[in-house]
This record gives C-alpha cells, structure tokens and sequence, in this order.
C-alpha cells in the first residue's frame, strides 16, 4: 500500500511532467482504499463528516 503512493511521488519528481498537488494525492488514496477498504463508502462518509466538523470549529474559533 504504501509502495503505491510512494511510487505516484517518486514519479512525478523523476519525470516531472506534473506537479504533486493535494488533489492528485487524494485521488490516489481514495483509489486505493477503494480496491483495499469493505467499507469505503462509510470510510469516505465518516472522513467528510470530520473535516465538516473541523471547518465548524474553526470557523468558531475566529
């Protein structure tokens, strides 16, 4: 697993055709725990929830 998006970073700085950005990133985690994840979905709901309740908070906070 961690040989997979190790090797998505070690190409992109060997070849340089494109910049690793956080999207290309997620994308990569999400397919990933898509093919190794029972339940994604639930894993994908709960993760949203979390950065929903952080972005609360931290709009509380200010």
């Amino acid at each position: 697993m961690v040989d997979s998006l190790a090797s998505l970073v070690l190409y992109r700085l060997l070849f340089g055709h494109a910049p690793v950005t956080t999207e290309t990133i997620e994308q990569a985690v999400n397919t990933l725990l898509a093919g190794i994840a029972n339940d994604f979905d639930a894993l994908q709901s709960r993760a949203d929830a979390e950065a929903d309740h952080q972005n609360v908070h931290r709009a509380a906070v200010r």
